[in-house]
């Protein structure tokens, strides 16, 4: 471990004192910028260390890539601070100070004595800050070419441009160029995705019969790249922004079962093939564009510690050395790309306890395989640690006591659970669930649900907004409502495609064209069987440019409906609406106060046209209305 010099301490607690001194500047001197969900950090390029008050270092890795050591993911009334490279030879500062509008407060990482090596995280909540624009600050080492670097301000590292506190600003209101729309208790609902876990299923019935002719995308990705990088591409056409991997493993998958769809889990490691397979298909993510990835684990037969009648030391270290290294490799190909990974690190086993319907070491699996992941990476924040069944009853309530013992002081950043049938009583007991165990204001992803399933839809909007329940995406298993009543009991959907059409998703049942961005089309209501409620004209009340890239477009009224077209048109564009030019659908629209916001990230081919020329923007509602007065923005 690196030792301080008593000569350097001193130092440092000096400079402890100087970040209370330059807490007067620090406070003069703050210049939010436009942050609508995610990341919420605000020195987000290396040349943003000029704005840097000089009594600071950066919160880049100056010596090295200078890629970002410190970054801040805002989901509501919650921030995690990632701090770190994943670096053996990167050494962060057990203190870590907290700005919460008035006075810098003290946190300290878990270490074993003042550092922690490579990586580590906390959690901040709102209830901790009297402003939501904060800041942090760090001080970390790093070990280059025998010499260590510590607090770097820039490359040199040297004299007054070494030995610093290290400054990251973050935001966890969502900031617009006219003020502040404050998600409240909610975070934002971003778009969804699906689990992406057969290329092909060929006549699968639901039957063990025809099981061997499901095609795991990433066992067998090498019979068809081409097809897989259709499918993705569709998908990302189709609106959907986030992706799921699962990965099936065993040791020596055998049998009807598993010996199609598990991968090999023999030495604690994916096979040769199989590790060039998964390489390949996070290549083309990244290439794609697909703007988060969930990567999810889940053993199979003999190694799932369902199957345990006492504990099996020898298959959990398998097991556990399996999960690592794939991490790892999952990791280091996703680095740099900006795409957030979050890793699922048992699927549908969360909070189950030993015996659970017979038998197992469930409970023991996760307490023990939990404690070995944050020793090894100093955290679980790049987790949704285990996914949950969501049920209802006693074991519902059973199973999220034992989670909050299993995570002990290291909560994961957000939990994930899965749901088939019942939504409305089981979004219910999530509520109760989490209020009783304190984690009302616990980000949730749903990570399995029925596939475009409106019905779903429909109950996560009401756990939002009536239930208080923090969902903030939905990723989907491409099984359908109606396939699983038929008795399909895994799959009935051959290439998953489609998002329902809801507010945080898009595409839905939308009709492609050339003209249209990401799926076009308008659906202005009724099919479903309700009632078609009359709206009026939509009144704009602001509108602006927003993202760190000013590639995003903020829209603040009323009468947009609940699913708007925003028709985007280019200057020399001429035509009343709805005859639209790129008529765009993918969007987040939610209720601020007495206002409809809607934000939108352009496409990349529109970006270069509304940086130069400035984009007309129309909302038609679902009356087929539209503002009267046309909006122009440019950056």
């Amino acid at each position: 471990m690196i030792k301080l010099t008593s000569k350097r301490y001193i130092y440092l607690l000096f400079t402890i004192s100087v970040i209370f001194i330059l807490s007067i500047l620090f406070i003069f001197t703050y210049n939010h910028q436009t942050i609508f969900a995610g990341a919420c950090h605000t020195y987000t390029n290396p040349t943003d260390v000029q704005d840097i008050p000089s009594g600071f270092g950066s919160p880049f890795y100056e010596v090295g890539d200078k890629s970002l050591f410190i970054r801040a993911d805002c989901q509501g009334q919650t921030t995690t601070i990632n701090i770190g490279n994943n670096d053996p030879q990167t050494y962060i500062y057990k203190d870590v100070y907290v700005w919460n509008g008035s006075n810098w407060n003290k946190r300290s990482l878990t270490s074993n004595d003042n550092w922690v090596k490579g990586s580590a995280s906390i959690l901040v909540n709102a209830n901790e800050l009297s402003d939501p624009n904060s800041a942090v600050a760090v001080y970390i080492c790093t070990l280059e070419s025998g010499q260590w670097k510590c607090g770097c301000r820039d490359s040199a590292c040297e004299g007054d441009s070494a030995r610093k506190w290290q400054l990251q600003r973050f935001s966890q209101d969502v900031q617009i160029q006219t003020g502040t729309v404050n998600t409240g208790n909610l975070a934002l609902l971003e778009m969804g995705g699906t689990n992406y876990a057969m290329m092909s299923i060929g006549n699968y019935d639901g039957s063990t019969a025809t099981w061997g002719q499901v095609r795991p995308v990433i066992r067998l990705y090498h019979e068809n790249p081409s097809l897989v990088r259709n499918q993705l591409q569709q998908m990302y056409n189709n609106g959907q922004r986030k992706i799921a991997l699962f990965l099936w493993y065993t040791r020596t998958p055998q049998g009807v079962i598993h010996g199609h769809h598990a991968v090999t889990s023999n030495g604690g490691r994916l096979n040769s093939k199989h590790e060039q397979n998964l390489v390949n298909l996070l290549n083309d993510i990244k290439n794609t564009g697909f703007d988060t990835l969930y990567f999810r684990f889940g053993t199979q037969d003999q190694s799932h510690p369902h199957s345990w009648t006492s504990w099996n030391e020898e298959l959990y270290q398998e097991n556990k050395n399996f999960v690592f290294s794939t991490r790892d490799l999952v990791t280091s190909t996703m680095a740099g790309s900006g795409i957030p990974v979050w890793f699922d690190l048992e699927n549908e086993i969360g909070g189950a306890w030993n015996g659970q319907a017979g038998s197992g070491q469930q409970y023991d699996y996760q307490y023990r395989l939990w404690r070995d992941y944050v020793g090894r990476y100093g955290s679980g924040a790049d987790t949704v640690g285990f996914s949950q069944i969501l049920r209802t009853g006693t074991w519902a309530s059973e199973q999220m006591r034992n989670l909050k013992e299993i995570y002990g002081n290291h909560m994961p950043p957000k939990l994930a659970g899965t749901i088939y049938g019942d939504e409305s009583k089981k979004f219910t007991q999530l509520r109760n669930n989490l209020a009783n165990n304190g984690w009302s204001n616990m980000p949730f992803v749903v990570i399995e649900g029925y596939y475009n399933d409106q019905t779903l839809v429909n109950e996560i909007l009401n756990a939002r907004n009536n239930l208080g329940v923090r969902i903030h995406t939905l990723i989907q298993w491409p099984l359908t409502r109606e396939g699983a009543n038929a008795g399909k009991l895994h799959f009935d959907i051959e290439t998953p495609l489609l998002l329902p059409d809801f507010v945080f998703g898009g595409g839905g049942n939308n009709n492609n064209n050339n003209e249209s961005v990401d799926g076009g089309g308008n659906n202005t209501g009724g099919e479903d069987g309700g009632a078609v409620i009359e709206l009026p004209e939509p009144v704009i009340e602001s509108a602006g440019a927003g993202c760190a890239e000013l590639n995003c477009v903020w829209i603040r009224g009323n009468n947009f409906g609940t699913r708007p077209t925003v028709d985007v048109r280019t200057i020399n564009y001429w035509g009343n609406p709805p005859s639209a030019q790129f008529p765009y659908r993918n969007y987040e629209l939610y209720r601020s106060g007495n206002l409809d916001v809607l934000t939108l990230e352009l496409p990349s081919h529109l970006v270069p046209i509304f940086h130069e020329e400035g984009l007309h923007f129309w909302v038609i509602n679902d009356s087929s209305k539209w503002n009267v007065k046309e909006i122009f923005i440019k950056p």
